[in-house]
C-alpha cells in the first residue's frame, strides 16, 4: 500500500474514533429533563411534517408527543420504554432511526454491503491499472535513427 493510502485509511480511522468518542462523551453527560425529552423526540418523527422530527416540529402534534415524553420520564419510564410506546401507538415508521432486527436488519446491512462492494470494486480497477501501465522500455539508441529515416524516405 501506499504512503497516499496508508495516509487515507488513518483519517478515516481517526474520524471514525472521532465520532465514536464525541458519541461518548455526549451519552455520559447527565441531562436534564428538557434535554432528555429533546433527545427522545429527535428519535421521533413528527406524524404530520414529513422529514421533520418530533424534536424540531412546531406543530401542536409534535409539542403533544413532547408533552407525553416528558410525562413519560416523570413516571420513570426510560428512553427504551417510550419509543417502544410510540412505536406500538404508531408503528415503526415513527422511528427515525429503524431497529435493527428482523427485515429492518436489511436496511442497515444493504447499506454497508454496498459500500463494500464499491470499494472492492474500486481496488479491483486500481490493481488492473496499475499492471497494465508498465511503461514502455525505451527504444534502443541505434533504432530511432533507422525508423526516422524510413519514415522520412518516403516523403523525399
Amino acid at each position: 500500500m501506499r504512503a497516499a493510502g496508508w495516509a487515507i485509511l488513518a483519517a478515516v480511522v481517526a474520524a471514525v474514533l472521532g465520532l465514536a468518542l464525541s458519541a461518548a462523551l455526549r451519552s455520559a453527560a447527565p441531562l436534564d429533563q428538557q434535554q432528555q425529552v429533546l433527545a427522545i423526540a429527535a428519535d421521533l418523527r413528527c406524524p404530520v411534517c414529513p422529514g421533520e422530527s418530533a424534536a424540531a416540529a412546531q406543530t401542536p402534534e409534535a409539542l403533544a408527543m413532547r408533552q407525553q415524553i416528558a410525562s413519560d420520564l416523570a413516571a420513570g419510564l426510560d428512553r427504551g420504554q417510550i419509543l417502544q410506546r410510540f412505536e406500538a401507538e404508531y408503528g415503526v415508521w415513527i422511528l427515525y432511526r429503524p431497529p435493527v432486527r428482523g427485515a429492518y436488519l436489511l436496511l442497515w446491512l444493504v447499506p454497508l454491503a454496498g459500500l463494500g462492494g464499491v470499494g472492492a470494486a474500486l481496488r479491483g480497477v486500481l490493481r488492473r491499472t496499475r499492471r497494465g501501465r508498465a511503461p514502455d522500455p525505451p527504444p534502443a539508441a541505434a533504432e530511432v535513427p533507422r525508423e526516422v529515416a524510413r519514415r522520412l524516405g518516403r516523403f523525399l
